[in-house]
């Protein structure tokens, strides 16, 4: 889908959001929900997320504490893709991609 239409037309979506991109694809409902229902029928003490992309899909709200365990390499990985986008526009977008991941 990279370098397609409707790639770049979900990177303009996306440009009214307060996720940046590389986060904000991954939000499911479904997939919040299965965790919501998880949580409520399996009687779960802690929530552990092993990336921040996930982490998207956890309800506000849970009931139950959650961890991000992470490694940070991500942070450093946008932080190089934004320093050799060739366009104005991808610099942006990697970049924007930076900051939910430097602080974790």
């Amino acid at each position: 889908m990279k370098g397609t239409p409707a790639y770049y037309a979900a990177l303009l979506r996306n440009l009214a959001s307060r996720l940046p991109y590389a986060v904000a694809r991954y939000r499911s409902p479904e997939m919040r929900d299965a965790i919501t229902r998880a949580v409520r029928d399996r009687r779960v003490d802690l929530v552990v997320c092993d990336f921040l992309v996930p982490a998207v899909n956890l309800a506000v709200g849970l009931g139950v504490p959650s961890v991000l365990f992470q490694h940070n390499v991500e942070a450093a990985l946008w932080a190089r893709h934004a320093q050799v986008a060739r366009s104005f526009a991808m610099r942006a977008v990697h970049g924007r991609a930076v900051a939910p991941h430097a602080g974790f």
